[in-house]
């Protein structure tokens, strides 16, 4: 009995730091998700305001001929 009982707290052990790697994982990859969002929206940002000064500078340049 004494066997059996190791051997099923050896099994919870093992389970609860699967879980445990598991949590830390799933929040690396939040954090990971969250940057590439934030990140993803200062690039839509810069693009929108490179299109911007390119339109500016089309028209300028319309405006000159």
């Amino acid at each position: 009995m004494i066997n059996h009982d190791s051997s099923l707290l050896k099994k919870l052990v093992h389970t609860l730091a699967i879980f445990s790697q598991q949590l830390g994982w799933k929040e690396s990859l939040k954090n990971l998700i969250e940057a590439q969002i934030k990140m993803m929206e200062c690039c839509a940002t810069s693009m929108r305001n490179l299109n911007d000064t390119v339109k500016e500078l089309i028209r300028e340049y319309r405006d000159d001929e």
